[in-house]
């Protein structure tokens, strides 16, 4: 969570996809659970607490560095809220589960037992003091349960003196409601009997199922949720963010089939995504910072798509786009150049400019080292000052993506 190199995962990893980040979304969840120990915190209130700080879970941090520049490739390249959204609640949503989550510690033995025979030595597995449940198959190889493998289980560590406390039962032991699940903090073993007169191939697996102590905190979440309504839910993630991104760039892509009646190419809803976006003023997003946090900003969909977004040239507007096409194509070598003139007797001269560059790159050799096949530059120049601005090294200070 502190923006190390490699902590993004494929496939954010992606050159051409357009990775999401979450930012904390200002809820101020203040209410108050019981811990295990008697103790009192609120669990929820530090990642509800800010709407502009990217939340600890969210993934961050430059990919393939020196192997795609000396940066690498700048991921995430959006955020958008992602903490505590208030998402859709099926009504097929498995509550119990959620509420009473598990871990499996499952141990297994696979073997050949030879005929009216049983398994020596048995299997221990250990039932801790958070157990909710044990549950014991006994199976062929192929996955296909026998009625010939019949499970003894008990206590303790000695078979040749103690009696199983459970058993024989054919095929699966579930404890409870196969017996009771005590007692608990011990060591207990199973063992299966080949009750055929050939060698059987088997194996066994034990899950022993625990919970976490977590005090009242579920309970207090299921109230949380219960307060939006049947078919809401409180529900963190990169999944929530990414699906806010999603839902913008269907829009932006209707207004184009729509209202402007062109097909957008990728590259372009990529670009003006970008060009759209924000810093949250937490953090900088010149490209050539050791840490990324929240890549070119913010999502929004306004600035996206301004009133008067057009693709004419000489016409005065605040947004301008070029999409792909065979009659700007580039060949190696080749340029386009755009003149954009600023008109300095309105408030237009004191507003930035912005100009975003996106291409979709074709897949790379996978034998090559450097995966970026098509290395398009975005050169900035200022007429008036004969200033020449190359990719990253426009200087600080100045807008650009």
């Amino acid at each position: 969570t502190g923006g190390n190199p490699d902590t993004v995962f494929s496939p954010g990893t992606a050159k051409n996809v357009i990775t999401v980040g979450a930012l904390e979304q200002l809820r101020n969840i203040a209410n108050v659970v019981t811990n295990a120990d008697g103790s009192k915190s609120q669990p929820w209130q530090p990642s509800s607490d800010s709407s502009a700080q990217v939340a600890g879970f969210s993934a961050r941090g430059n990919v393939g560095i020196n192997l795609e520049g000396d940066f690498g490739r700048y991921k995430p390249d959006v955020v958008a809220p992602g903490t505590f959204v208030v998402s859709t609640r099926s009504s097929q949503w498995a509550e119990n589960a959620y509420y009473n989550p598990t871990n499996d510690n499952v141990t297994t033995l696979a073997d050949m037992l030879l005929p009216h025979t049983r398994t020596d030595p048995a299997l221990q597995f250990y039932v801790f003091n958070t157990a909710i449940g044990v549950t014991i198959n006994a199976m062929t190889p192929a996955g296909a349960p026998t009625n010939t493998l019949p499970i003894d289980v008990w206590q303790g560590t000695d078979p040749n003196t103690q009696q199983p406390d459970i058993g024989p039962i054919n095929n699966t032991i579930t404890i409870p409601p196969d017996g009771a699940l005590s007692p608990l903090n011990t060591l207990w073993q199973c063992a299966v009997t080949n009750t055929t007169g050939l060698p059987l191939p088997y194996t066994l697996s034990v899950d022993v199922q625990t919970t976490n102590a977590f005090g009242n905190y579920y309970g207090a979440l299921s109230n949380l949720n219960d307060g939006l309504g049947q078919w809401y839910r409180y529900e963190s993630g990169t999944s929530m963010s990414a699906a806010d991104v999603s839902g913008v760039l269907a829009l932006m892509q209707d207004y184009f089939i729509n209202t402007l009646h062109q097909t957008p190419s990728p590259a372009l809803l990529k670009a003006l995504l970008i060009n759209g976006a924000r810093p949250t003023g937490s953090y900088n997003f010149q490209v050539n910072n050791s840490i990324n946090y929240e890549g070119w900003g913010l999502v929004n969909l306004p600035n996206s798509l301004p009133t008067g977004i057009t693709n004419q040239m000489n016409v005065a507007c605040d947004n301008f786009y070029v999409d792909q096409s065979p009659t700007n194509a580039l060949a190696t070598g080749d340029s386009h150049t755009y003149v954009i003139t600023i008109d300095t007797n309105n408030f237009a001269q004191y507003l930035p400019l912005q100009i975003t560059l996106a291409w979709t790159d074709p897949p790379g050799d996978p034998a090559a080292a450097i995966k970026l096949v098509n290395n398009l530059d975005l050169v900035v120049s200022n007429l008036d000052t004969g200033g020449v601005y190359f990719g990253n090294d426009i200087p600080a200070g100045s807008i650009y993506n």
